[in-house]
């Protein structure tokens, strides 16, 4: 063996025997007897001497532990290093008299734990940060708060085992945090692997829904679409059916994934999802729905005999069926085999307004048109779908000036089902009259909404040379569908658009929504504390106070 390395282990060994030596090696340890040595030892001494006071058996206090305590620390100090001996020494953490006063002079020494958390934390030690938050937790010393900062924690650290418990106590000591909680929880999921991802989400579900008078309803809604959100699709399918309630079934938003599957090509997935909904299915038109999907969805798979089988399931010959059928064809871009089952259709206004839906999703805006003014023969019957179809066509191929002459010409009826459409096509046109780039602006806003192009959002408004104000309140209209939709990054890029003179209480509630969705919460906090100062008066004021109560703020 090399001289050196001898020497050197000799030196080492020598070095922790004196180290040793310096601490007393009593069995027989008492507390008046550290009293008296207690200046004369290092610091690292401690934890082998509360060790040996617990294995004496000497009766104690916590008064008299404070003495020695506050006797020690005039010579020694008292930081993070003798808390976390104390810990990872189980004689000493089960000891309750003892280490409750090591964890009280602590605090004494050391100031506000949370303090010391963020400072580890900012200073590059998030994993001392977690050991402090486990001391506390285990002394019961954390709120619910203090639980989701520890579960940023958790992340920081990649302990995303106890992610999910943390998360869960959130839920249940405070349902009115369960959205903020939730949002976080979601921002975290999104980060990891989709095997990861999917193990902390299957204990989250067995850990809440477990308990005993927990929101079933609510959290059966939140973990569907969150396994959707992360692509775990037969997953969802899953917990759909785990959670089936026979007060509220589960088979439409079985069938509503299913049709969401189909339409992004993923075919298996589509078969799972309607399958399961076609099992649970409780009426006749349900049943035929998710059996038009499995046909579909196995032709496309090229499995004609299954395909085969789920026909004559979904009687296609029922009209009802059929259009249903079409829809499904039109949403994920199957237009021919769409057309095809639409001239099956008898001549009606379901066949025409298909028809106008049709040329429109392709495209086909001066077709449709020509459609309505020549060759439809029903759309005529009804005001209601006359007008909101002749209202679309004209915005869709930017005739915003006949749209606005054809809606003055308009009794909009409350009792319409597109009432609400119209009405908002009305008040759009009166406000951006002034500015045909404007309106142009919005009309192609409207047709990539219909069509569902969300990424072509986007380009539109940046690439538009349009007055200021006219941009922003556009902005704030699509950062409100992005909202809906979950699409905060886009909504937040939208919003920026807006000048500081035109951040007005909407705008700012619009930011708000979209920080609490990224798990941002103390920015959407001071955001909220913004609209409630600022604009008491503001609608908006009463919907900031509501949407702060439950980030674990109260209200102004």
């Amino acid at each position: 063996m090399n001289t050196k390395l001898i020497l050197s282990i000799c030196t080492l060994c020598l070095f922790v025997k004196v180290s040793d030596a310096q601490c007393p090696d009593s069995r027989n340890v008492t507390l008046q007897y550290l009293f008296n040595i207690s200046n004369s030892l290092p610091n690292n001494c401690l934890s082998g001497l509360l060790e040996k006071l617990v294995d004496s058996n000497t009766p104690l206090s916590r008064d008299s532990i404070n003495l020695f305590f506050k006797t020690w620390a005039k010579t020694h100090t008292f930081g993070n290093d003798v808390l976390f001996s104390c810990f990872r020494n189980n004689k000493i953490n089960t000891n309750r008299v003892i280490f409750s006063a090591v964890v009280q002079f602590w605090e004494k020494k050391n100031g506000f734990f949370h303090d010391v958390c963020n400072e580890l934390v900012n200073s590059g030690f998030p994993a001392q940060a977690d050991t402090l938050f486990s001391i506390f937790d285990r002394e019961g010393k954390l709120d619910v708060y203090d639980w989701l900062t520890w579960a940023k924690v958790k992340e920081l650290i990649r302990d995303e085992k106890m992610v999910a418990d943390l998360y869960n106590r959130v839920i249940q000591r405070e349902p009115k945090l369960r959205s903020v909680a939730l949002s976080q929880f979601s921002k975290t999921l999104q980060e990891c692997s989709p095997e990861m991802a999917e193990s902390i989400l299957d204990k989250f579900r067995e850990l809440n829904l477990g308990v005993p008078g927990a929101d079933t309803l609510t959290m059966r809604n939140w973990l569907a679409e969150t396994y959707n959100r992360l692509k775990l699709y037969d997953q969802e399918v899953k917990v759909l059916e785990l959670l089936d309630m026979e007060q509220l079934p589960v088979f439409s938003q079985l069938i509503g994934a299913a049709r969401r599957r189909f339409s992004q090509h993923l075919y298996n997935h589509a078969v799972t999802a309607a399958y399961a909904g076609y099992r649970r299915a409780s009426d006749a038109e349900s049943r035929q729905y998710a059996a038009t999907i499995l046909y579909q969805a196995y032709l496309q798979q090229g499995k004609s005999d299954s395909a085969m089988i789920w026909m004559n399931r979904a009687d296609m010959k029922s009209e009802s069926s059929r259009i249903g059928a079409i829809v499904l064809l039109q949403s994920s871009g199957q237009f021919p085999r769409a057309e095809a089952l639409i001239d099956s259709l008898r001549p009606s206004l379901n066949r025409d307004t298909l028809r106008i839906r049709q040329l429109l999703l392709k495209g086909d805006r001066e077709k449709a048109a020509q459609f309505i003014t020549k060759e439809s023969r029903y759309l005529f019957r009804s005001e209601m779908n006359m007008a909101l179809w002749a209202v679309r066509v004209f915005l869709f191929n930017g005739k915003t000036v006949e749209a606005q002459r054809y809606l003055d010409t308009l009794k909009i009826q409350p009792s319409w089902e597109y009432a609400r459409e119209l009405l908002s096509d009305k008040y759009w046109i009166q406000l951006l009259q002034n500015s045909p780039s404007s309106l142009a602006v919005w009309a192609q806003i409207e047709y990539n909404l219909f069509t569902g192009s969300i990424s072509k959002l986007r380009n539109i408004l940046d690439g538009s040379n349009i007055p200021k104000d006219h941009k922003c309140k556009l902005s704030m209209y699509l950062a409100k569908s992005l909202n809906v939709r979950n699409e905060p990054g886009e909504s937040l890029h939208l919003l920026s658009a807006c000048e500081s003179g035109e951040q007005n209480a909407e705008y700012l509630y619009l930011t708000a929504e979209a920080l609490l969705m990224q798990g941002a919460v103390d920015s959407a906090r001071q955001v909220l504390t913004k609209i409630i100062l600022e604009n008491s008066h503001e609608p908006f004021s009463e919907k900031a106070r509501i949407l702060l109560s439950v980030t674990g703020r109260k209200p102004l």
